[in-house]
């Protein structure tokens, strides 16, 4: 389930929305019977106004939030939307859950409505002061919307949203990641494109430390990463856009700009990386011989040196399939039903 959150000043301006046909798609749910019902219509809220479908309850929000004019947007309004895979709710469903989140938001004491706008999901919406004038600001909602909704996954067997605020979730820039990205990673089991790329372009990275552009460009092409670098006419650099060599429907590449995959991907941190001093390696070469020559002696280093950093080399690699062992865990333990 995922949540929305807006704030608004004008209560008529979103009763009108929900109870409204739809300007570019059509808001339609089928009641109990099956029939198809067009626009919004009151279910549930603690307004005795259930089966309203014209809105009328924006009245007594504006009434309530006229006790403090001062707050200027005294309209919390959030959208439930269930996953394309879940169950539709019936009406006393979505009421009961209404109420369970309205009580997790601490708003469960104001006046607020609960709107059945499609078959998948529905708008609550609330009017943050009550009539004596007391105010709920609700600093943490988003935090606390989370929570709620995860309990309501839970509680009626839906679709597991992502929302973790776990170390793989913030490397896999999950706050980013698209509708569209999240629901086909729900159908295939597959994490996102986004979230294996940046896996791979942080090995790179780590194995260019210290080599500077040209050895981070040199490993991204091994590993099959696309990528364009932005650099100004006078050479200064900014950063770098990655792909996977996938094009969209007009045939245009698909590209990611660091902040999309991963944050310490971007160029302030990023250039920080590949112009560090590499990690020092344990070559354990023996002392020159008394007879060997100089350049014998200086090739045997040098060998030496390559297996070391071949070494290391290996060492990323194992890492990075871990970290996309675990990542790909992750989705599937999210997506679990």
């Amino acid at each position: 389930m995922i949540a929305k959150i807006t704030r608004g000043s004008r209560a008529g301006d979103i009763a009108a929305y929900l109870h409204g046909p739809g300007k570019t798609a059509m808001h339609t749910y089928h009641d109990r019977d099956g029939a198809e019902q067009v626009g919004g219509i009151v279910i549930g809220g603690t307004l005795a106004m259930r089966g309203d479908t014209t809105g009328r309850w924006a009245a007594e929000l504006r009434e309530a939030a006229a006790s403090r004019p001062e707050i200027t947007k005294p309209i919390w309004q959030v959208s439930l939307r269930c996953a394309p895979e879940d169950r539709a709710l019936t009406d006393a469903e979505w009421r009961d859950a209404a109420t369970v989140f309205m009580t997790r938001m601490g708003l469960e004491d104001r006046p607020w409505v609960v709107v059945r706008h499609a078959d998948d999901h529905v708008h609550l919406v609330a009017s943050r002061v009550t009539d004596t004038g007391q105010v709920w600001h609700g600093r943490q909602d988003y935090r606390q919307a989370q929570t709620a909704c995860a309990e309501l996954e839970e509680a009626y067997g839906l679709q597991v949203a992502p929302r973790e605020t776990t170390r793989v979730s913030r490397r896999a820039a999950d706050h980013q990641i698209t509708r569209g990205e999240r629901h086909q990673a729900l159908r295939t089991h597959v994490p996102p494109e986004r979230v294996e790329l940046a896996t791979v372009v942080r090995a790179c990275a780590a194995r260019a430390v210290g080599g500077g552009t040209d050895a981070f460009e040199a490993e991204l092409e091994k590993a099959g990463v696309e990528f364009e670098a932005n650099r100004a006419t006078t050479g200064r650099m900014s950063g770098y856009k990655f792909g996977t060599g996938r094009v969209d429907e007009a045939g245009q590449p698909v590209w990611f700009k660091a902040s999309q995959l991963d944050k310490t991907l971007a160029w302030s941190k990023l250039s920080q990386v590949l112009d560090a001093p590499p990690p020092s390696q344990r070559v354990q070469v023996p002392e020159k011989g008394l007879l060997e020559s100089k350049a014998k002696y200086q090739a045997r280093v040098a060998e030496a040196q390559t297996e070391a950093t071949q070494r290391r080399h290996q060492q990323i690699g194992q890492a990075q399939l871990a970290e996309m062992g675990e990542v790909a865990n992750w989705w599937a333990k999210r997506n679990e039903t």
